[in-house]
């Protein structure tokens, strides 16, 4: 079996610099939880410390995006990146956080820790104050095209945890 690395086309994961600028994290529109506190959850994105890390880049507008075109992954493959990202809860309270992207199936993201999926609102993670989710990131070029793009957009969401009222 001949294995070869997809081109830059398909590797480039995510622009985030359309989602998130300098770092910052945007909010969910239309949540249940927005407008219930002055401001937005202040969470923030980085790349790790480790290897994985330095496929986070920084362009000239600061925005961050997710570069994997070298050394690629291979083509018919399921490659798993481990430690990639990390959200971080700065507030003083607790903050839920989970991902959209336009990947698919083709594309997973999950925690570090235990693997549990972060992807949609169902599947938030819950960070107390100081506490950060370090994100692996999935791909899957098994029946596609050489040149063929995964994912172009990811977007990070933000919110805070609705409590519930206690009865008259």
């Amino acid at each position: 079996m001949k294995l070869r690395s997809i081109t830059a086309a398909l590797v480039v994961l995510f622009a985030l610099g359309a989602v998130v600028a300098t770092g910052a994290v945007l909010g969910t529109a239309g949540s249940p939880t927005e407008n219930l506190f002055n401001g937005e959850p202040d969470v923030e994105f980085g790349a790790t410390n480790g290897t994985n890390g330095n496929y986070v880049v920084s362009d000239d507008d600061g925005e961050l995006r997710i570069d994997l075109t070298d050394p690629g992954v291979n083509a018919e493959a399921y490659t798993t990146v481990d430690r990639v990202f990390y959200l971080h809860n700065q507030d003083t309270q607790d903050v839920l956080v989970w991902v959209t992207h336009d990947g698919g199936e083709r594309v997973s993201m999950a925690s570090d820790e235990g693997g549990r999926p972060i992807e949609g609102e169902e599947n938030a993670v819950t960070l107390a104050p100081g506490e950060r989710v370090v994100v692996n990131v999935g791909l899957d070029s098994r029946g596609i095209e050489e040149g063929d793009r995964l994912l172009t957009s990811v977007t990070i969401h933000t919110g805070y945890e609705l409590e519930e009222e206690v009865g008259d």
